[in-house]
């Protein structure tokens, strides 16, 4: 302590404290710095990604109107999945009587 009453060591910053200040500061001057700085690519790569996820929807799209149109041959049909049945895996009924 000094004669005025002033007490050096309660008087200059912990050293934790200030590298932590000095970090928080980087990254908020960081942040301001890269909002401005990047703005034209992340403009650019939002619009590539929205035309990227457009085609992707337009895809999607395209296949389930495929989907529900009708069949070009009108008079073919086709059976259900479940009702289709391949002769040679099923095995013929044996009746014991």
């Amino acid at each position: 302590m000094r004669e005025d009453g002033v007490d050096l060591v309660s008087a200059q910053a912990e050293p934790g404290k200030e590298a932590a200040f000095l970090v928080l500061l980087a990254f908020l001057v960081s942040g301001i710095m890269s909002f401005f700085v990047l703005r034209g690519p992340r403009t650019e790569l939002g619009s590539d990604m929205n035309g990227f996820f457009a085609r992707i929807n337009a895809r999607i799209d395209a296949a389930s109107a495929a989907e529900d149109a009708p069949a070009s041959d009108a008079g073919v049909r086709v059976k259900p999945a479940e009702q289709q049945v391949d002769p040679e895996v099923v095995e013929p009924e044996h009746h014991n009587s």
